[in-house]
């Protein structure tokens, strides 16, 4: 799909309710910034743009196609899906109330990012639709030697953690609800853990809104 760089500036402008912040992000290849209530997401302009369900039927088709600093935009809908993240891929929904993911079956997680340096989630819900009584604990996001951003998601329902992060990971949390999820909204884990943590909720998580342990630390 053949798109304008101009275009692409315009696929990248969301309208969201914020309180005036200004944050620019540490990826090399994307700048964010919060004015008032325009959200600016702006990628290298030699980038990729994938529509799902246009040009790909699911997500992960579009993420296995998508190369580095490719944009994959996801149009309102329901995705009964398990992700497995890329390194460099800006996956960018039209927003958390637009665009909800559900896996099928147990997995241990929705969505799994290992080995990224960078890449950027945007703008989804994460939700296990049913009560798992079986002892699985499924997780919404795993973040493993990752330095990912997570920003203006809605994560809940999960029978385990809404986001885990172990390894040598160091992502941004930004804007995000993380809410009923069975054991807590964040757990950080082991040295290498460390999370930045901004402008989120953590709510009626079964035990911990946050928890960290093995040495991790974060910035919240």
């Amino acid at each position: 799909m053949e798109i304008k760089a101009i275009d692409r500036i315009k696929y990248m402008i969301k309208w969201v309710t914020t309180m005036g912040i200004i944050w620019v992000t540490r990826g090399a290849f994307i700048f964010t910034v919060w004015v008032g209530t325009i959200l600016f997401l702006v990628p290298a302009v030699s980038s990729e743009i994938l529509i799902v369900p246009d040009d790909y039927a699911t997500i992960q088709e579009a993420i296995d196609a998508a190369g580095f600093e490719d944009t994959i935009r996801i149009l309102p809908g329901v995705y009964s899906e398990t992700l497995a993240f890329k390194d460099g891929v800006l996956l960018m929904g039209e927003s958390m109330d637009l665009v909800t993911v559900r896996p099928e079956g147990k997995p241990a997680s929705v969505i799994s990012a290992r080995n990224c340096q960078q890449g950027l989630i945007f703008g989804l819900t994460l939700e296990y639709p049913n009560p798992d009584t079986s002892g699985n604990k499924i997780t919404g996001i795993l973040i493993e030697n990752s330095s990912i951003e997570v920003i203006n998601c809605r994560i809940r329902h999960m029978s385990g953690t809404g986001i885990v992060i172990r390894g040598e990971s160091t992502p941004l949390i930004g804007e995000c609800i993380i809410e009923s999820n069975g054991f807590c909204g964040i757990h950080a884990t082991g040295k290498g853990a460390r999370p930045e943590i901004k402008n989120s909720q953590c709510l009626n998580n079964g035990q911990q809104r946050i928890l960290f342990d093995n040495g991790a630390k974060a910035v919240v």
